[in-house]
């Protein structure tokens, strides 16, 4: 059995950054099969405005959190050189 866990401070991040944006409709074909294992990892804030996003046919793109962002808050612990 493996212990996995999600990088929540990025999917925070993602959440954060997405406020006021106009954010993509979701695809036809598109996975919006999220699953408590996910979900019951996230803070209750986060998971609130997971399903908000989602329930509103939109989704947050990864690309939305930058390598730099995570520099600047201490996410990574080297760099790309």
């Amino acid at each position: 059995m493996f212990d996995m866990h999600i990088f929540n401070s990025a999917y925070s991040m993602m959440i954060h950054k997405s406020i006021n944006k106009k954010l993509p409709l979701t695809k036809p074909g598109q996975n919006k099969n999220i699953k408590d294992l996910f979900l019951n990892q996230l803070s209750e804030r986060d998971k609130q405005a997971i399903l908000k996003i989602l329930n509103s046919k939109l989704y947050v793109p990864q690309e939305i959190v930058t390598y730099k962002d995570l520099l600047e808050k201490g996410e990574l612990t080297c760099k790309i050189v």
